[in-house]
């Protein structure tokens, strides 16, 4: 311990400040603040004790000046430094102040050593010990009572051992001895000072240390590592503080979520660095805003940020942040554009509940995602009434006997050239005893949205299968996939245990799925695709040619079909851009070999013009309506009796060109 005290390193880091920790520099400070009025109280009475010894002894020109001038002193630097007990001081102050005490201690204890060996001449035995006895409890005051600042101590002790090195080597035998005790002590004590500090230090360093690291984890656990924004945990705590702070102006308070436009297919198309680098520069131009406002990654593409003042001034400071967010953004591989859609939500309408609060500026988002892209919705009274439906919605469906309220209609799907039943897809309905009808689109979207999707496609496949079972062998059935099932891990092992248990031929099936499932996750996506594909069944992409339609989808997945969206085949007879779409599409599925559906059919003419096209397969109101299960071994029945009375009519002479163009010639029941 002694050797390794005594390494050059430690033994400057103790006679000096440079190096040290500033909080301990300032510890260091408020303990000899604390401790002034007891050091020199002691040091006061000992050199007291001394100058009262040797009155009448030395002469008292030498005896009576110092400690004239003592009493003054060692009265003033202890009122100095009560005062300064309560003074905040910065830590640079602290280190002048400790250097200029360590050279004060240092040169008045050098005076007062100086003055006990003058003094010393004009003694006896007696006296030399009792100066001894002076030195020895100076010195003990000093390295205990200044232990806290080594340099200051060990300073301090210098002077008193010269005092005890002098008498050991000018004075009696007996006074020799006393001085020899008194080194050793007084080296000891400085030196077991020393290492107490060294010892105190390290734990201090250690104890720094771990605060530092423990700091840093919180700073890491609060903020996004690849935008340097606060994350969601720190956003969220920073609400709810606000919302609960005392006095809150909470209808100066808005709740903005942001939801990047078009970030997915850049990641899809450009990789996950392009991705990283956009959110990159996301956060950036959110930075910019900070402060003027609170503004969080919450994740993905999400992001949030809270606004101050009235609502005219928080809308206007919105859209300029949009305005930032959807200017171009500069990659390696080019320029992109990302819009954003704002959901914009007030504090003091949502009553400070933080809860309450996101949901309302969730909700605003929503609508805003769905009126199209880049929108700006501020939560009104319309979307408190519709919010609260959803709502009652959501938990009606939670609560809700499904296997008794769901139910499924099936829309037939027709070959274009003879008008003949191929495969229906099925429709779900969910008659609710609370809610009445509830439209698919509203209660699917939100089945997507709590996470009871998987449970509603597990019972409407199996009740499709069921029906599917009874018909002809060569009717197919056309069944949805939702977004979270082409990412759930368990829905091809679903899929593969119901087609089993219903005895049913998988090339019979064909799952649709929409390309916004697609991107998602289109890694999982396609490994899910994959695995379906794998069982025997056909996959085809639904609503073709709207959102983010890719060729990527058509190469890199195991596609059987292509269904054209309605949008396009309804303007088909009158807008020459979506015949050319159409034509597109259907040159598309030639070339890469898959069948092609046309959706929203409605006309003979839209089908007539479908067929010269080369489109493979019909679906519409003109094609057949969706009907219940009762009524398809009828319609069946119907479309094969049409077919029959149809080929009696066919003369028997007619050529396979005939033929063709009589099935062509087909009307259907548009009724």
């Amino acid at each position: 311990m002694f050797y390794r005290f005594m390494s050059i390193e430690r033994f400057r880091r103790i006679l000096g400040f440079k190096g040290s920790m500033p909080e301990m520099q300032l510890a260091q400070f408020h303990a000899v603040t604390k401790q002034a009025a007891l050091f020199y109280a002691t040091f006061w009475l000992n050199t007291s004790s001394i100058a009262y010894s040797f009155y009448g002894v030395a002469p008292d020109w030498l005896v009576l000046p110092p400690i004239c001038v003592l009493t003054p002193v060692c009265l003033l630097r202890t009122l100095h430094y009560r005062r300064r007990q309560s003074d905040a001081i910065e830590i640079e102050e602290a280190v002048r102040r400790l250097r200029v005490l360590t050279r004060f201690v240092h040169h008045i204890m050098t005076a007062v050593a100086i003055w006990c060996i003058t003094l010393s001449q004009f003694g006896d035995q007696t006296t030399d010990l009792k100066i001894l006895c002076f030195v020895i409890l100076q010195a003990l005051c000093n390295t205990f009572g200044l232990m806290h600042i080594p340099a200051t101590a060990l300073r301090a002790a210098v002077p008193f051992s010269l005092v005890g090195l002098y008498f050991l080597l000018f004075k009696g035998p007996d006074t020799q001895l006393a001085s020899l005790t008194f080194l050793v002590m007084s080296n000891v004590a400085v030196t077991l000072s020393i290492i107490y500090y060294d010892v105190l230090l390290s734990r201090v360093l250690q104890h720094h240390q771990l605060k530092r690291l423990g700091d840093e984890n919180l700073r890491l656990a609060n903020t996004d590592l690849l935008t340097g924004l606060p994350n969601r945990r720190n956003f969220l705590q920073k609400l709810e503080a606000e919302l609960a702070a005392p006095g809150a102006a909470l209808d100066r308070m808005h709740l903005v979520l942001i939801d990047l436009d078009g970030f997915k297919p850049v990641n899809d198309t450009y990789g996950h660095l392009a991705g990283d680098k956009v959110l990159k520069e996301v956060g950036r131009r959110l930075s910019a805003f900070q402060e003027r406002c609170e503004v969080a990654r919450l994740g993905g593409d999400e992001f949030g940020i809270v606004l101050y003042g009235d609502r005219p001034a928080a809308l206007r400071q919105a859209e300029e942040i949009a305005r930032s967010l959807r200017q171009t953004y500069m990659l390696a591989q080019g320029c992109v554009n990302v819009g954003a859609t704002l959901g914009i939500a007030n504090a003091g309408e949502a009553k400070g509940e933080m809860l309450e609060l996101m949901e309302n500026a969730d909700y605003a988002l929503y609508e805003g995602k769905a009126a199209g892209r880049n929108q700006t919705v501020t939560f009104d009274l319309g979307h408190e009434t519709a919010l609260h439906h959803r709502n009652r919605m959501e938990q009606t469906l939670r609560d809700a006997d499904l296997e008794a309220e769901l139910s499924l209609q099936f829309q037939p799907i027709v070959c274009a050239a003879s008008g003949q039943p191929v495969m229906f897809e099925a429709l779900a309905r969910w008659q609710s005893p609370l809610l009445g009808a509830v439209p698919p689109q509203n209660f699917i979207a939100m089945a997507e949205a709590t996470d009871l999707i998987g449970h509603l496609t597990k019972i409407l496949f199996a009740k499709a299968l069921s029906a599917a079972t009874l018909w002809p062998s060569g009717i197919g059935l056309s069944f949805n996939l939702s977004a979270q099932d082409l990412v759930n891990s368990e829905t091809t092992a679903m899929v593969s245990q119901a087609i089993e248990a219903a005895g049913i031929e998988p090339g019979r099936i064909t799952f649709e799925l929409t390309e916004g499932g697609l991107i998602r996750d289109f890694a999982v996506a396609q490994a899910t695709l994959q695995a379906l594909k794998g069982l025997g069944v056909s996959l085809a992409i639904d609503d073709f040619g709207t959102g983010y339609s890719s060729l990527t989808y058509v190469h890199r997945l195991p596609i059987d079909k292509l269904k054209i969206d309605r949008s396009f085949v309804t303007e088909l007879e009158e807008s020459t851009a979506c015949r050319d779409i159409v034509t597109s599409i259907i040159g598309l599925c030639r070339s890469q070999g898959l069948e092609c559906v046309a959706e929203g059919v409605e006309t003979e003419g839209q089908g007539q013009l479908l067929r010269s096209l080369g489109c493979d397969l019909l679906q519409g109101y003109g094609p057949g309506r969706p009907m219940w299960e009762k009524d398809i071994a009828g319609f069946i029945a119907a479309a094969e009796g049409e077919r029959a009375a149809s080929a009696r009519q066919e003369p028997p002479t007619a050529t396979a060109a005939d033929r063709s163009a009589a099935s062509a010639a087909l009307e259907w029941n548009f009724a």
